[in-house]
């Protein structure tokens, strides 16, 4: 019950409330688990809170609970997220995707981690990036239809309109990119 009430915080951007949540469940002996710690490392993300999102990481590897690919991706929006970023907020979080050798492998990285790097990159309107990770991620991932509507955001951003408009159509279709008609 409270992984819902957590959730549902974190969705609704009330993360604050989820952290209160999590510390009545502490007071109550109950064990936090991977939905806990994932709806808690959203939360993090809305608040842009990257120490606290760290932490939550070594708490659930210290749990039992494994880092996986939906984690890192929060954390790497939290990255995106907070107060004060630094210059190269797209390089910090390329460094995190990196320092996650057993998530993130040379020849493979999964689909949330490339549309968390997406979304970093179509923040800071660095579009240039953005283009190279989408065309890593077609060597190496299949997309999803989260990576379909990113990939219509950076036409629409680039102020490649038309183009964008045939993505989200289905009608850009190449050997590269076959997933657009099939999640749009």
């Amino acid at each position: 019950m409270y992984n819902y009430v957590i959730s549902a915080c974190a969705t609704a951007e009330k993360p604050e409330m989820a952290f209160l949540f999590k510390d009545e469940m502490d007071r109550k002996g109950l064990r936090a688990n991977l939905k806990t710690f994932k709806a808690l490392l959203d939360a993090c993300a809305t608040l842009g809170d990257v120490q606290k999102a760290q932490t939550l990481v070594m708490e659930m590897e210290e749990a039992g609970c494994p880092h996986r690919a939906d984690t890192l991706a929060a954390l790497i929006i939290a990255h995106k997220n907070q107060q004060a970023p630094s210059t190269d907020i797209v390089s910090d979080c390329e460094t995190i995707m990196e320092a996650s050798p057993k998530i993130c492998q040379t020849d493979h990285v999964p689909v949330e981690v490339f549309n968390a790097m997406l979304t970093v990159c179509l923040s800071t309107h660095s579009f240039l990036r953005a283009e190279e990770f989408l065309e890593k991620m077609y060597e190496t991932t299949l997309p999803n239809a989260k990576t379909s509507e990113l990939h219509v955001q950076y036409y629409l951003k680039t102020s490649k309109f038309d183009e964008g408009v045939e993505v989200l159509l289905g009608k850009n279709l190449t050997e590269e990119k076959p997933f657009v008609s099939t999640y749009v």
